[in-house]
Formats: structure tokens, sequence, C-alpha cells
């Protein structure tokens, strides 16, 4: 009896000696950092490799978060590889991120030049003014700009009440009150330009072409065609369909599926 147990003692282990040996023997996953997948993808741009290109861009994406300069350069690889309505939506959403990136601004006007509707925007010269002015910065740069001249207006304050001199309360008060005004214009901008960050309900057209419904149905007469690439506003959704608006006013219904969030 002493025996066999000694015998089964050294059996099991010479199994747990073996699969210790397997185990050590398996090599482990190889877990690379979002600067490797980068480098990566940048030598497959580099080498003419786009696709390559897009799926490590997009694998960033989806791994570690939004980034304006990897949809930049997702939107440069997909315009490279031909698809000019992905490159859109990519540079778009470098531009929501980052609105005063000038390279992809640039990048999107000749994008956007290799479109086939060329649509009038409607807007007034005030509000386009406006819109500029908001797309200047960041909401949070607006917002840290508001606080620093506010800042500095309760110290002009500080100057106008104990000031020694009338120049210098003169000083304090004009300052503080260009300041002031500068600090509420920032504050609003920064809830402007919040407001546009956080609307998701501008979209491109992604297939060929769609012919536009007067209604929400595959019956509903076709009232206007658009072509891959088109900017849209989503608005009202009913089942599959939702309606959208150009920027020239012109409403229709489209299937939700041919489109993509900004």
């Amino acid at each position: 009896m002493k025996r066999t147990l000694c015998v089964l003692f050294a059996l099991m282990m010479a199994i747990s000696h073996g699969v210790a040996n397997d185990s050590a023997n398996v090599a482990m996953p190889v877990v690379q950092t979002p600067e490797e997948v980068y480098a990566e993808a940048n030598k497959d741009y580099a080498d003419g490799n786009y696709r390559e290109a897009v799926c490590k861009y997009e694998r960033i994406l989806k791994d570690y978060g939004q980034s304006a300069e990897i949809y930049y350069n997702l939107g440069n690889a997909y315009y490279r590889a031909g698809e000019i309505a992905a490159s859109i939506l990519n540079y778009e959403r470098a531009l929501r991120l980052e609105p005063s990136y000038s390279d992809a601004k640039a990048n999107l006007a000749i994008a956007n030049a290799r479109t086939i509707d060329r649509i009038d925007e409607q807007k007034s010269l005030l509000g386009g003014w406006l819109s500029n002015v908001t797309a200047l910065f960041h909401s949070t740069t607006w917002t840290y700009i508001s606080v620093i001249t506010f800042v500095l207006f309760l110290g002009l304050v500080f100057l106008f009440v104990f000031g020694k001199t009338p120049s210098m309360r003169k000083l304090g008060f004009y300052t503080g009150v260009c300041c002031l005004l500068l600090s509420v214009i920032s504050l609003f901008l920064a809830y402007k330009r919040h407001a546009v960050e956080t609307d998701h309900s501008e979209a491109i057209l992604m297939p060929t072409e769609v012919n536009v419904k007067s209604s929400p149905d595959e019956h509903g007469t076709d009232i206007f065609l658009i072509h891959s690439g088109c900017k849209v506003r989503i608005g009202e959704s009913i089942g599959d369909w939702c309606e959208v608006s150009l920027s020239d006013g012109t409403k229709g219904w489209v299937k939700a599926s041919v489109l993509e969030r900004i």
C-alpha cells in the first residue's frame, strides 16, 4: 500500500512538472503600446499601405480614445485609399475636437472639392461671423480666456479703488470694463462652442448616391439626389428613417444606415 502511494505521488509530481514546462514554453501575447501602433500605422501610410494604416488608426481610436491628430491621419489614409466620404468624416471629427487645426481645415477643403454636391449655405453675415469666431478655439480654451480676463478685472477693480492718482484710477476703471466685457463674451463663446462639440446631429453621407424621399417610406416620392460626402443635419427619426436638412435648408428623408454621424 505504501509503495503504491509513493508511485502515485511520483507520477503526480512528474505530470505537474510537465505541465509547468509546457506553460513556460507558451509565448505570452505581445501587448503593444499606443505609440508602437501609431508608429506602425505611420510607416504603413508612408509605404503606401493605406488600408493597413486605416485599420491601425481605427484600432488606436477604439482602444485608447479620441484624438484630433489620429482622426486627421485617418482622414489622410482614407483619402489616399480613394474613400473621400470617409476622409471628410474624419477631418470633420478632427476639427470638432480641435477647431483651429489648420491642416485638417485645408485637407477638408481639398476633399470637399472632390465631392459632387455644391450646396450654398444659408447663413446671415452676423451668424457666419459668430460661427467663425466661435470655431477659433476649443470650448476649454474659451473658458480659460474668460477666467483669466475676469481675474484681471478683479485686479483692476482693486487698482480703481485704491489707486493713488486719478490717472491710475481711470486706467483701472476703463481697462477693467474692457476685461469684464471680454470675460463675458469669452464665456458666451465657450457655451456656444461646447454646444457645437456635443451636438452630434451632423452627419456625412457614405454611399455613392442616395435618393432623398418626401416621406419616411420606400414608396415616398424622390425629391432630390445627394452624393457621397454630402454633409447633412439629422432631425426627426422614425423607425429606420431620419429627416435630414442640407445647408441651404432643403429637407427630406433617408435611411439612417446611409449616414455616419460626425
